[in-house]
């Protein structure tokens, strides 16, 4: 539960921090899920085809696409409530 609360409030802060950074310069900051994929090693076979395709280029473009358009922020918020519902839901069943 507690790993849902850090990647909401990483989702919040990173969001916030863009905010800020767009008051401060003008200029918005894009923090696309595409970056997160960047940190991962590129011989893991997913990482390798997001970065560079082989085949399937059709699917290709559009999930590039979905991973350039979805804000980091979003996401990490979005599966931080999820996180915590999904525990809550399973300490409900228990009592």
């Amino acid at each position: 539960m507690v790993g849902g609360y850090i990647i909401m409030i990483f989702g919040f802060v990173l969001f916030i921090w863009q905010v800020y950074m767009y008051l401060l310069n003008g200029s918005w900051i894009a923090q696309p899920l595409l970056l997160v994929f960047e940190y991962f090693p590129r011989d893991i076979k997913f990482i390798s085809w997001i970065f560079f395709p082989k085949s399937w280029f059709g699917l290709h473009k559009i999930i590039y696409w979905i991973l350039e358009f979805i804000p980091t922020s979003l996401i990490s918020i979005f599966v931080g409530f999820a996180i915590i519902g999904w525990y809550f839901s399973f300490e409900e069943k228990d009592q």
